[in-house]
């Protein structure tokens, strides 16, 4: 798997605060209403269909993009777009600016999924997956687990390149201790502690990989509530 990161840095994403009504227009040109109280969704509205981004997506290998480009942004709705009303169009993309090209994936219909190019993503491209596309890997980091991984690469947040790369042995004992969190009895940060962040990406032979995010404030945290064992400290670091 090819190393390339630049990420954003916060370690459990909040929830957008937003109300999402998309309609589809009786009309031969779709169009789709977006209503949002905050902010928009991550979308791409091609002549064929919604896309909407795959946020902890990674490719397992980037060179499967392709040359051959599927779609170009023509609007960036982002700072651009401030009704609420507002129809989302074909050529108009959330968060991409315009101009940007969307590229094919091999093993993949571009109907399904596209790649844009981006260095605030693993393997630097940002995943757009069709709206109802039901074919891609499991995001369940307990059955990812399962599947044994070869190994388990983990980037500090903002890095370039891989803080640890495990494989074999060591990458069995970092999934294990990944599989066991600890229901916290007593929630919260460490006083004082600056929490650091981790990305984890397991690889499990998929095509598309997925990030999920560790936060260390005193305590290692996977998910809101749980721990993991300390012991897992020893992959958090070169």
């Amino acid at each position: 798997m090819k190393k390339v990161l630049k990420k954003r840095s916060a370690a459990f994403p909040a929830a957008l605060v937003l109300l999402l009504v998309f309609i589809l227009n009786a009309c031969s040109s779709p169009s789709y209403r977006v209503v949002a109280e905050m902010d928009w969704p991550d979308i791409v509205v091609t002549p064929d269909a919604l896309y909407t981004a795959l946020d902890n997506g990674v490719l397992r290998d980037p060179d499967t993009v392709t040359e051959e480009i599927a779609f170009t942004v023509e609007q960036k709705l982002y700072d651009h777009i401030e009704d609420p009303g507002y129809r989302a169009k074909p050529g108009d993309a959330a968060f991409l600016d315009k101009g940007t090209n969307l590229y094919r994936v091999n093993g993949f219909d571009p109907q399904d999924l596209i790649a844009a190019p981006s260095d605030q993503h693993i393997g630097g491209y940002r995943l757009y997956a069709r709206e109802g596309f039901d074919a891609l890997p499991s995001q369940d980091l307990d059955r990812i687990l399962q599947d044994r991984p070869a190994s388990i690469d983990v980037y500090s947040a903002g890095a370039p390149d891989p803080l640890r790369e495990t494989s074999g042995a060591e990458a069995a004992e970092f999934a294990g201790l990944l599989s066991s969190p600890i229901r916290e009895t007593k929630p919260g940060a460490v006083a004082g502690k600056t929490p650091i962040d981790y990305q984890i990406v397991p690889d499990n032979g998929e095509p598309i990989l997925y990030a999920f995010w560790l936060a260390d404030d005193g305590a290692v945290r996977l998910k809101e509530g749980w721990v993991l064992d300390g012991g897992i400290r020893k992959f958090l670091s070169p």
